[in-house]
């Protein structure tokens, strides 16, 4: 199961789909939400449903990174090359292989929608239909019941998806956690040339910012107690305050120097590949940026529980599945992100050239 899902797992399972932009394809011998796309776990996939997610999904990476987006050349998980509309709409596949499953064991496990949440999706699903077009809804053939169907489905894997993670009882310590404020006065030991490649400085170069490192340092255990002033006399201009905590996400050598500070304690020279730092504890722990830090590390950890745990409930499934083979390949190829233009000038020149040759016959 890739990451991305499980940071997916609540927006998608509380799909916004108000306002979505509907245009699409019809079969033509039947409606969409006769047409399965796949069965997975018992359970059938329609084409209405599939539209749904698609146009979605469509509306919300137009907004974020415009309409040229679907013929971007991306890797899939093989590392073959694809256009992201290709690999979006497999990816709506997964989505909605996992809204089936976890929908299913909701059932199974006794869990219901109560009174208030049928009755808030179905006003969902109304509201839906009246703020699009017949000829959009006709094409694309969502009903109202098609949106009923998607959301409890989405509401119920919601809710199992939060057993699952309420039940593993996952914590993490405020030590865990712990973000300290530092003041980071820095004397970079490159720089970035046109290209925005990173360029190392010289010998003699570097050899000069460790001698300004030194002598600042030496200021500073004779009493210079702003860090902020000696930065800019020496024109070291990376030099900041800097929050951080004991995780991957702040140079070894950095977070291995700054956590042992106690508050106003000032290290010694600190060299990294940013340059030389020294480095001034401001706060041993930053309670705002601490609790921040808890709830983002909480996520990731129930994300990742959840993905071991949902790996693990359709390993049998997994090993089984065939996209070629249990994916209605014909009625898939109809699902379309890209908004094709038609090319009026030559179907009117055609249509033309058409009517003239039959005037002259």
């Amino acid at each position: 199961m890739k990451k991305w899902m499980s940071k997916k797992i609540a927006k998608l399972l509380c799909v916004c789909l108000t306002g979505a932009v509907l245009v699409g394809c019809g079969n033509e011998n039947k409606s969409n939400d006769e047409v399965v796309l796949f069965t997975y776990d018992g359970q059938k996939a329609y084409m209405d449903e599939a539209w749904v997610y698609a146009k979605t999904i469509q509306s919300q990476y137009e907004a974020w990174y415009g309409s040229a987006v679907w013929d971007y050349e991306v890797n899939d998980n093989d590392g073959n090359k694809t256009t992201m509309e290709e690999l979006t709409k497999k990816d709506i596949v997964e989505q909605m292989k996992m809204v089936k499953f976890l929908s299913a064991e909701a059932k199974k496990n006794g869990i219901a929608l109560t009174e208030e949440e049928e009755t808030e999706i179905k006003k969902n699903a109304e509201d839906f239909m009246s703020s699009v077009g017949q000829d959009d809804l006709t094409q694309t053939g969502i009903t109202e019941d098609t949106m009923i169907r998607v959301y409890e489905e989405n509401a119920l894997a919601s809710k199992y998806h939060n057993k699952v993670i309420e039940d593993a009882k996952i914590e993490v310590s405020d030590e865990e956690a712990r973000q300290f404020k530092t003041y980071n006065l820095l004397f970079e030991t490159f720089e970035y040339d046109d290209n925005g490649q990173k360029v190392e400085y010289s010998a003699k170069k570097k050899a000069e910012q460790k001698q300004k490192a030194e002598e600042a340092l030496a200021r500073i255990k004779n009493g210079e107690t702003n860090l902020a002033k000696l930065a800019k006399e020496y024109k070291a201009d990376k030099s900041s305050e800097y929050t951080c905590g004991d995780d991957e996400s702040t140079v070894k050598e950095y977070r291995d120097a700054a956590k042992v500070l106690k508050k106003g304690e000032v290290s010694d020279i600190v060299e990294s590949e940013f340059g030389y730092h020294i480095i001034k504890m401001l706060d041993p722990k930053d309670k705002e940026a601490t609790e921040e830090n808890k709830e983002k590390l909480l996520q990731e950890k129930e994300a990742e529980y959840f993905n071991e745990k949902y790996e693990e409930m359709t390993k049998e499934l997994e090993e089984k599945w065939d996209f070629e083979k249990d994916v209605n390949q014909k009625a898939f190829a109809t699902i379309t992100l890209k908004q094709v233009e038609a090319d009026t000038t030559s179907t009117d020149e055609a249509t033309q050239e058409e009517a003239t040759t039959a005037q002259e016959e």
